[in-house]
């Protein structure tokens, strides 16, 4: 190509005198001054006619060009366009290049009021904490709003970075996320490097943009990163500069990140954002519905937006209208679309982005019900190992598919799905695995689940009833502190267990968890679950008299009258366990009528009939006699024995007590043992035999303890509290009473923590009787 005869000429004789002055090759020049070989030779042959000043300012660094060899360089430039009668030394950064790239930000943002603060802080005090760059990742699900955040706090701190504010959407769930080498292009272009300077390599791209930024004040917002490797060739060099990230990923290998994990809105700022959008006057005038929309949402600001568009543009609609669509399971995502905006396809960019397995992970765990879980229950939906199924929920957890919600007690990791991408992976279900395969699925299990349950149970009883079908547990028991494990993970897992077991009732599974389903009533009762009680017992009960199964409909309404007693409701209680009995004589199951007349007899109990209740337990005991079933007689004498002490006659009480407690002892059914040691020990108490009722207490004190339950063990120091006064240890009766009702209060035990405080209030008249 023909040399140019103009200023390009002079300027490219300059640029070559200095650099062959020095020594140096067009190569050697091209690594300093981070430019490419090919710019300096275009430059050297007069062949560029308006070399940029960013340009001149990198190349008189590169060849250390000061004082009078600095000027003769930039006045060989001086006549050309651009740089005419500019000062030589004139700055660096001009306002063309000073790039202003921000999106621009929206009225309506909400809420996030700390996280604002805190990045505030952060990016304000950045050179006086230190000399490294700060970078800052904010990180979440899809439509949590992370983008809108950045963008937000972006403009809210412009003016703490003079020399210009990046922006590019690295699109980093999608298809063709960008390359590094073309993002620094276009930062190069935008700092005014001239697209023939723009070096062809990744590498001597980075070090051209990091030697512009340097000194620079400027923030730099990489949105939708896909990973680091994406993001590490766009960082800047200098202290003065900023970083702000967003990604679904959490980024854990950018040294020296600081992450944001972003939530989605509280409920009163989900909807003050449904305000902003579809019109403060409307929510003011449907509270309630747009609570619901919110919900239905789940508080995620992606759908909010997309539900107050679709109100705003519909003025007509009142709100319970649309609470109404959305509450369909089936047509929810579709309601979720308004123009451009979809929370369907938001989460299939994060759901394409996985592997095959995490895919099919995702998709099988829309089958399962319960409100979180721990990875062994994906190990059995995939049918893998457990170290895998660890590996596979961490994957769906880093891609924000799925939320970590930390350890549970048991020390196993706890993930759950936000509602509505658990709607996603089940639309996905439904696309993509055959009935067959969703079906096996979920057998498997939900088996696995109510083994694990059996098993658990099993340390707390005796001889629980088999699971029909089931094998014993295929995971060895601790042998060290199971009973203790058993009861907390129960504690972990109630909810999900009653949740499962009216999913197997509904898909036709109901077999394998008849018998979990009346064993589980006893651990109910102690951890007072109510709720799950009374779900898992009238489902099953519906579809045992459906199937004819009179014996399971006995057991249920034997259930169902203990929860009607500890509910309070005793005509119900007493109906029910009458009925049971009824059944169970009609079968002639002897066990079955003994459990039920023992029911009975403690609902009579509640009502004072005693009697009655007497009746009851006599009658129990009577049939015990033809029974090799001495734990079920024990349970029988124990509560007869709550009736006797009622009606005064306490050496029977305590006679009943005792023989009950060698009976449980001799079985190893240590739960009863401390039930019946925390009986004994009041009923000594209530003598006035203190010594030999803080004994026994404290037998079911410990016990309470290695079970780790709180309640059993506020109720122990009640009783010791009481033993204390009695033997004349004042502070040792106020510091048991005081721990026993905290324990309550923690606990929502109102009843108990009524009982402490009258205990502590008699203390304390005590103490102003003795002064």
């Amino acid at each position: 190509m023909k040399e140019m005869a103009g200023g390009g000429a002079e300027f490219g004789r300059k640029l070559a005198g200095f650099r062959l002055g020095r020594g140096l090759s067009q190569d050697e020049l091209a690594r300093r001054s981070g430019m490419s070989v090919r710019a300096i030779r275009d430059l050297e042959r007069g062949q560029v006619e308006h070399p940029r000043r960013t340009t001149i300012a990198l190349l008189s660094d590169a060849l250390s060009l000061h004082g009078n060899d600095r000027e003769v360089f930039e006045n060989a430039a001086a006549g050309l366009p651009g740089l005419a009668g500019e000062h030589a030394g004139a700055s660096r950064t001009s306002e063309a290049a000073v790039p202003r790239q921000l999106p621009p930000d929206i009225a309506d943002f909400t809420g996030r009021e700390l996280v604002l603060q805190w990045l505030h802080a952060r990016l304000e005090g950045r050179e006086r904490q230190s000399t490294a760059l700060v970078i800052t990742a904010v990180v979440g699900k899809a439509g949590v709003g992370k983008t809108t955040l950045a963008v937000h706090a972006a403009h809210q701190m412009r003016s703490l970075f003079p020399d210009g504010h990046f922006y590019v959407n690295l699109r980093g769930v999608e298809a063709q996320a960008l390359d590094p080498f073309d993002v620094l292009g276009r930062f190069l272009r935008a700092l005014g490097v001239d697209g023939q300077s723009v070096p062809d390599d990744v590498d001597e791209r980075g070090d051209l943009y990091r030697s512009l930024m340097a000194d620079r004040h400027a923030l730099v917002l990489l949105d939708n990163a896909a990973d680091e490797a994406q993001i590490r060739p766009l960082i800047p060099a200098g202290a003065g500069n900023a970083v702000l990230v967003t990604s679904r990923t959490r980024l854990t290998g950018l040294t020296g990140t600081e992450v944001i994990d972003l939530d989605v809105l509280p409920p009163a700022q989900a909807v003050e954002l449904l305000g902003k959008i579809a019109g403060a006057d409307r929510v003011t005038r449907e509270p309630a519905a747009a609570q619901v929309i919110a919900s239905l949402c789940g508080y995620l600001p992606l759908a909010l937006r997309i539900a107050g568009a679709r109100l705003a543009a519909k003025p007509h609609w009142r709100l319970q209208r649309m609470a109404h669509r959305l509450a369909e399971h089936q047509r929810r995502l579709d309601e979720l679309t308004a123009g451009d905006l979809e929370v369907r396809a938001s989460v299939g960019m994060s759901y394409d982005g996985l592997g095959e397995t995490e895919q099919r992970a995702f998709r099988l765990l829309g089958l399962l019900e319960v409100p979180d879980f721990a990875p062994w229950m994906l190990a059995a939906l995939l049918d893998i190992s457990a170290p895998d199924a660890e590996e596979v929920a961490d994957h769906l957890a880093d891609a924000q598919l799925l939320d970590t919600i930390g350890e549970d007690a048991t020390g196993q990791l706890r993930y759950r799905f936000h509602d509505l991408v658990r709607l996603y992976a089940r639309e996905r279900l439904l696309a993509d695995e055959t009935l067959a395969t969703r079906r096996a699925a979920l057998e498997r299990t939900l088996q696995t689940y109510f083994e694990r349950a059996w098993a658990a149970v099993r340390q707390l009883r005796l001889r629980p009833p088999e699971l029909p079908g089931a094998t014993a547990p295929t995971f060895p028991p601790d042998p060290q502190g199971e009973l203790a494990a058993s009861y907390q993970w129960l504690a972990t897992e109630h909810t999900g267990l009653a949740v499962s077991l009216d999913q197997a009732w509904r898909e036709g599974l109901g077999g394998i968890g008849q018998a979990l389903t009346r064993l589980l009533a006893d651990f109910f009762e102690v951890y007072a679950c109510w709720d799950e009680w009374e779900r898992t017992h009238e489902v099953a009960l519906r579809a045992t008299r459906r199937a004819g199964d009179r014996h399971a409909e006995a057991s249920l309404l034997r259930g169902l009258g203990d929860l009607r007693r500890f509910q309070r409701r005793l005509p119900e209680a007493v109906e029910f366990c009458t009925q049971s009995n009824v059944i169970f004589r009609e079968l002639g199951d002897t066990g079955g009528e003994v459990d039920s007349l023992t029911g009975l007899g403690r609902t009579y109990r509640r009502q004072d009939r005693l009697a009655d209740a007497a009746s009851c337990f006599e009658r129990s005991l009577d049939l015990c006699r033809g029974l090799d079933d001495p734990e079920r007689e024990a349970k029988a004498m124990l509560f007869f024995a709550k009736v006797r002490r009622q009606q005064g006659r306490f050496e029977e009480a305590l006679a009943l007590l005792t023989s009950c407690r060698e009976i449980f002892g001799s079985v190893k059914s240590c739960g009863y043992v401390a039930y019946s040691d925390l009986m004994i020990g009041i009923m000594y108490s209530e003598r006035g035999e203190f010594d030999q009722a803080t004994d026994h207490l404290e037998q079911a004190l410990t016990f309470a303890r290695s079970l780790g339950d709180p309640r059993w063990e506020a109720y122990a120091l009640l009783n010791l509290a009481v033993a204390a006064e009695g033997r004349g240890l004042r502070n040792e009766a106020r510091r048991d009473l005081e721990q026993s009702m905290t324990m309550f209060q923690e606990a929502g035990d109102r009843q108990g923590t009524g009982n402490a405080r009258r205990l502590m209030a008699d203390l304390d008249r005590a103490k102003v009787r003795r002064a």
